[in-house]
């Protein structure tokens, strides 16, 4: 295998508490390029949106999707820092080797959900859609997730990434995968517009951001907003939650009804198996548990407790979104498929509980954030 120099820069306590994919490799091109900056503050420096819940229009049904974190958290990092994307004049797989001999660095844009076997390789080839979940899914998601090409192996016939899976390997991508993906349309060289500013005051921005982003998480929408050209419509922050829940309440009334409740019962089964999918992009704590080492460090920093407790409180709902990611596998099996009704009814009893949870904890957030600012 050959690889760029230091391609192996990331701490293992990052690999082990923050696997976010596009937070490791904006973190990664910054360590490749003498910029040292703590990968805690990187997540609150990435985000914007900590609750996304909508519906996206796929043939003639609505399905669901729910994103706990900002998925576009690259563009704000490298905003923040200064990256630009450039797209190469020709891309392949000689020029991708032959930039890894000379320690060019490349980006490369990708879906990161599924993978094949035991080593990792990600799956990418393309299928017609059928009913499945998982088809209906990959045909929805874009190359969401990006990493750093830091090396190839001819042996193996891939290419392998920055990206640590949660068993701690580097993942890769496959020759003939890269070919019938044209995942050479998803490949860019990263570089820095100007220097970074040494006297950037990172904590401070971060702190900002927390108090920023908490404000908008706690403001109630009343409705969707519509995006007619994509065909999606939704609502943010603890709005999310109450969207939701009244989705479910709604479909409870149809599932009471004979006529309609078998029909509803199989459309039902897909939109939470499709929110399933897009919630588990990542993370199955929701990104709270990241949210929570983030604020223990920065509570360190300005040696304040009351962040170190919301730390603690964050850590705590994060253990309750693991409980609702877990419950949502069962709507594959006979707990759904005999009860319908019934199961509805705890997944709303556990959407409230993280609803009373999220918004107490993130009013804290709001108001330990503002006085330090202060």
């Amino acid at each position: 295998m050959k690889a760029i120099k230091n391609a192996n820069l990331l701490p293992q306590e990052m690999t082990e508490s923050m696997l976010h994919c596009k937070i490791m490799t904006i973190y990664h091109y910054l360590l490749l390029n003498n910029i040292s900056i703590d990968y805690r503050l990187l997540y609150l420096l990435g985000v914007s949106d900590l609750l996304q819940f909508g519906v996206q229009k796929y043939n003639d049904t609505f399905l669901w999707f729910l994103n706990p974190y900002n998925i576009f958290c690259d563009k704000e990092l490298m905003d923040v820092f200064h990256i630009e994307l450039n797209k190469p004049d020709r891309i392949d797989i000689n020029k991708i080797r032959e930039c890894i001999d000379n320690n060019e660095i490349l980006a490369i844009y990708y879906d990161g959900n599924i993978y094949v076997n035991r080593e990792k390789r990600l799956f990418m080839r393309k299928k017609p859609i059928d009913s499945s979940s998982e088809d209906i899914y990959k045909s929805l998601v874009n190359n969401s997730s990006l990493g750093l090409i830091i090396g190839y192996d001819d042996a193996k016939e891939c290419f392998v990434l920055n990206i640590i899976d949660q068993g701690g390997k580097n993942i890769s991508i496959k020759y003939n995968t890269f070919l019938e993906n044209k995942l050479y349309e998803e490949v860019y060289f990263l570089k820095l517009s100007k220097e970074a500013d040494k006297n950037m005051d990172y904590e401070y921005m971060a702190l900002k951001k927390l108090y920023e982003v908490s404000e908008e998480y706690l403001k109630q929408y009343e409705g969707y907003m519509i995006n007619d050209e994509k065909k999606i419509c939704g609502t943010l922050g603890c709005s999310s939650l109450l969207a939701l829940k009244q989705e479910l309440l709604q479909s409870i009334k149809l599932l009471e009804d004979d006529e309609t409740r078998e029909v509803v019962k199989e459309r039902l089964c897909k939109k939470l198996d499709i929110m399933r999918l897009f919630f588990l992009k990542g993370s199955n704590t929701g990104f709270r548990k990241e949210l929570a080492i983030a604020l223990d460090y920065l509570g360190d920093i300005y040696n304040e407790d009351k962040l170190k407790k919301d730390g603690k409180a964050i850590k705590e709902i994060g253990n309750i979104w693991r409980e609702f990611s877990r419950y949502l596998y069962n709507v594959n099996n006979n707990i759904y498929n005999k009860h319908p009704v019934k199961f509805i009814s705890k997944l709303i009893g556990i959407i409230d509980e993280l609803y009373k949870n999220e918004v107490q904890v993130f009013s804290s957030i709001k108001s330990n954030t503002k006085s330090m600012l202060n």
